[in-house]
């Protein structure tokens, strides 16, 4: 399958992007105050993914897959690269005490890993992979939901410096692109979704609690940009993705 049957246009995606951009700017600030950093989020989340969901069912209708059709030793093989982070998620917990943090870097793992990853490759990636065909058009449709996903963390500029904002956005289009790659290849949301929390996970727990970044060095992240960019490239080689336009299809199974 080399193309999708249908488009979805431009202007659906762009409403989805445009609802998750709305509650985090406009509505997330009216919740009380009382409910703090993690009690904010965790409402905000619950907007995000019920208009999402209303949204898409009702106008957008980009399917969701969460079942897999790729076979069992195909996910396998993947699933090294979810599996590497959450042994990193581990052992960085019981590091320096960070088990005290371990509440507020789950809640934001979990959170953040179903809100997004349902936007952006459940609906964003697919929705754009509709107006593309080939090999190449799959490049374009992972460049063009990574590009918003890392567009989207500019939001964080109220609460923390620019450098760090730009520093967030960059990692967050890197990442994207293996959490793109990951849906493609399982045709599920599931190891995006591990893979998504667990990072948020990790990136909570080192920053010991802290949602914003301040002052980190970017030469680290440089090197993790280059190694998610091989990982993307080896992912997505062209006789591993042949049926990578089914993840567009309505009746899956």
């Amino acid at each position: 399958m080399e193309k999708a049957d249908y488009q979805t246009s431009w202007l659906k995606l762009f409403t989805v992007f445009i609802i998750f951009i709305g509650t985090v700017v406009i509505i997330s600030p009216l919740f009380p105050k009382n409910w703090g950093v993690i009690g904010d989020l965790i409402a905000q989340e619950i907007v995000v993914v019920t208009l999402t969901l209303i949204i898409n069912h009702l106008w957008v209708q980009q399917p969701l897959h969460i079942k897999s059709d790729v076979s069992g030793k195909s996910i396998i093989a993947v699933s090294i690269i979810p599996l590497i982070f959450i042994l990193e998620a581990i052992l960085i917990t019981f590091k320096n005490n960070n088990i005290i943090n371990f509440k507020s870097a789950i809640i934001v793992g979990i959170c953040a890993g179903i809100t997004e990853e349902l936007i952006f490759r459940g609906i964003l990636l697919p929705g754009s992979l509709t107006h593309f065909n080939g090999h190449r058009g799959i490049w374009y449709a992972v460049l063009i939901s990574s590009v918003a996903f890392g567009m989207a963390h500019m939001v964080n500029l109220a609460d923390q410096p620019l450098e760090a904002t730009l520093l967030q956005g960059s990692n967050a289009f890197a990442v994207g692109l293996v959490l793109a790659a990951l849906y493609l290849r399982t045709r599920s949301l599931i190891l995006p979704m591990i893979l998504h929390g667990t990072n948020d996970y990790i990136s909570t727990i080192a920053s010991h609690g802290h949602l914003a970044m301040h002052n980190e060095s970017v030469a680290p992240f440089i090197i993790l940009w280059i190694l998610y960019i091989v990982i993307t490239i080896f992912l997505l080689r062209k006789s591993k993705t042949e049926d990578a336009y089914k993840i567009t299809q309505k009746n899956l199974f």
